[in-house]
């Protein structure tokens, strides 16, 4: 699924003022370490992140993707994940976070944003 949404996401951002952000698949390091958040505490794989590598000040979005025949999948913790990714206190502080869920005809969508301090 992520080999087509990548040469998407990875042409789009190129044409716009964030081809400067590396944008990664399934990326889990947090500077010398792992991703980390409080419901994943041994550590989690974003399914896409726009960002900065090596620093935690140029975050951009974190999304999360789930299928219609995925049902062993928990979209709750997901969305609880992503909840941390955006939280301005915490160590990550992604500007958007997203949740996309492919249905067999429309796809479900949730955006949540960080609170601006």
């Amino acid at each position: 699924m992520f080999s087509g949404l990548e040469f998407i996401f990875i042409n789009a951002c190129t044409k716009t003022k964030y081809k400067k952000y590396n944008l990664d698949f399934e990326y889990n390091k947090n500077l010398d370490d792992v991703k980390r958040t409080k419901i994943f505490s041994n550590g989690t794989y974003p399914d896409l992140i726009l960002h900065k590598r090596g620093s935690n000040d140029g975050n951009i979005l974190v999304l999360e993707f789930k299928t219609w025949w995925n049902n062993n999948s928990n979209s709750n913790k997901d969305i609880e994940k992503l909840e941390d990714f955006v939280n301005q206190d915490g160590k990550y502080r992604y500007k958007f976070a997203g949740f996309v869920r492919f249905e067999k005809e429309i796809p479900e969508v949730m955006i949540i944003k960080g609170e601006t301090k």
